[in-house]
């Protein structure tokens, strides 16, 4: 993401959905002012941008992706603070980043819906036994998804 960019997002208080892919992290001078993109409510990046973009902002829906996320303890994740807004969760995982899953997952306390796109994910037990663990943790869940290599699954945990 270049600064060009970053000028360009500040200057449109209307953008309600934004979607962009980054190759690269964002680098330490990338700063997004609380007042940008105000009404900003979609949104669809990586996980380190969503910790740039979710502060301040009433984002409802989030689709994320943490492919190469290797080590959840150096990661750039939202804080919990940040995540009240979003209601819909979609992740993408890699098989090295569902180590960092259940790390990220745990900052969104007010999810109703979580989808979880594993299309490479073999190790699907562990997959759904995360998924269990979070459904008895997030009380407001209603729908939880999962696409793996095999059919799509789809499970109501209440």
């Amino acid at each position: 993401m270049t600064d060009s960019f970053v000028r360009f997002l500040h200057t449109q208080p209307e953008m309600t959905r934004l979607e962009f892919n980054s190759l690269y992290p964002p680098t330490p001078d990338i700063v997004f002012h609380p007042e940008a993109l105000p009404n900003l409510k979609v949104l669809h990046c990586s996980s380190d941008f969503s910790a740039l973009l979710l502060p301040g902002r009433p984002i409802s829906h989030l689709q994320v992706s943490l492919s190469s996320v290797v080590n959840p303890y150096t990661a750039m994740f939202p804080s919990s603070d940040d995540t009240d807004s979003v209601q819909v969760l979609s992740v993408g995982l890699d098989h090295y980043s569902i180590n960092a899953f259940y790390e990220f997952l745990s900052r969104f306390r007010n999810l109703k819906t979580l989808a979880v796109i594993a299309p490479n994910i073999l190790d699907l037990e562990r997959l759904y036994r995360l998924l269990a663990v979070v459904s008895l943790s997030s009380p407001h869940i209603e729908f939880i998804r999962l696409c793996g290599p095999l059919l799509p699954q789809t499970f109501f945990p209440h």
